[in-house]
C-alpha cells in the first residue's frame, strides 16, 4: 500500500500509487519476497513510512544491478510528489 493511501491524502489520489504498486512488484520479481515485512498492518506500517526495506538475506549473491536497486529506491520515495513518474 502506497504510503499516501494510509496517511489519508485524497489529494495524492495519482498514479504515483501505480509508481509504488509496480515497485512492489518488481522488488518481488528481483528478490523473491515483498518489499515492507511485518506480522501486523501497523508493523508494515510503520516500515513504509519509514522506508525501511527489508531485502532478503542472500540479496548479494543475486547479483541486481545499481541501477535496478536505484530505481527501486526512486519508486520507494515517500512523498509521492518527489517520486519517480511514468511518462
Amino acid at each position: 500500500m502506497a504510503p499516501e493511501i494510509f496517511l489519508n491524502k485524497p489529494k495524492a489520489i495519482t498514479t504515483a500509487i501505480d509508481v509504488w504498486a509496480l515497485g512492489v512488484i518488481l522488488f518481488c520479481m528481483l528478490y523473491g519476497c515483498l518489499p515492507f515485512e511485518g506480522k501486523l498492518k501497523n508493523e508494515i506500517i510503520m516500515a513504509i513510512k519509514n522506508k525501511f526495506i527489508r531485502y532478503p538475506d542472500i540479496a548479494r549473491e543475486l547479483h541486481i544491478s545499481k541501477e535496478a536497486n536505484d530505481l527501486i529506491d526512486k519508486i520507494f520515495t515517500i512523498d509521492y510528489k518527489e517520486r519517480i513518474k511514468v511518462n
